[in-house]
C-alpha cells in the first residue's frame, strides 16, 4: 500500500499538482531531473520532498520545519521560506545548486514551504 501511495504522489508530483515523499535513505542522485528536493538530513540523506511547483504547506506532507539540505535540479530558482504559504524569511537556491547543510547558513529544520522560480534561473 504505502508503495501505491508514493508512486501516486510522485506522478502527481511529476505533473506539478503536488509533490512527491520519499522515505528511503537519499543521496544526490536521488532528486530527478526537473524537480527540486529537500531532505531531512544534510549532505541529501534521510527521506525527502520533491516538487516541481509551490508547495504552499509542508505540514501537509509531514515535512514542515525538518529540512536540512536542498538539491535544485531544474532550470529554475526555487525559493524555500520559513513559513507556509511562502511567508517569513527565505533563502533562495540557484537553478542545478544545492545547499549541503542549512545548519550553516540559519535555516536547518526551518523550512515551511517553497515557491518554484520559473523565469530566472539564478537568485537574487
Amino acid at each position: 500500500m504505502r508503495k501505491v501511495i508514493v508512486g501516486v504522489a510522485f506522478m502527481l508530483g511529476a505533473l506539478g499538482i503536488s509533490p512527491g515523499l520519499q522515505t528511503a535513505s537519499a543521496d544526490i542522485q536521488d532528486c530527478a531531473t526537473g524537480y527540486y528536493c529537500h531532505y531531512r538530513d544534510a549532505y541529501w540523506y534521510g527521506g525527502h520532498i520533491n516538487g516541481t511547483g509551490n508547495i504552499n504547506q509542508f505540514s501537509t506532507y509531514g515535512f514542515n520545519d525538518v529540512t536540512s539540505s536542498i538539491i535544485d535540479d531544474r532550470a529554475f530558482r526555487v525559493f524555500s521560506y520559513v513559513d507556509s504559504f511562502q511567508g517569513g524569511s527565505s533563502i533562495c537556491t540557484s537553478a542545478y545548486h544545492f545547499e549541503s547543510n542549512l545548519a550553516d547558513i540559519g535555516f536547518n529544520d526551518r523550512i515551511s514551504s517553497t515557491a518554484a522560480g520559473s523565469t530566472y534561473s539564478t537568485c537574487p
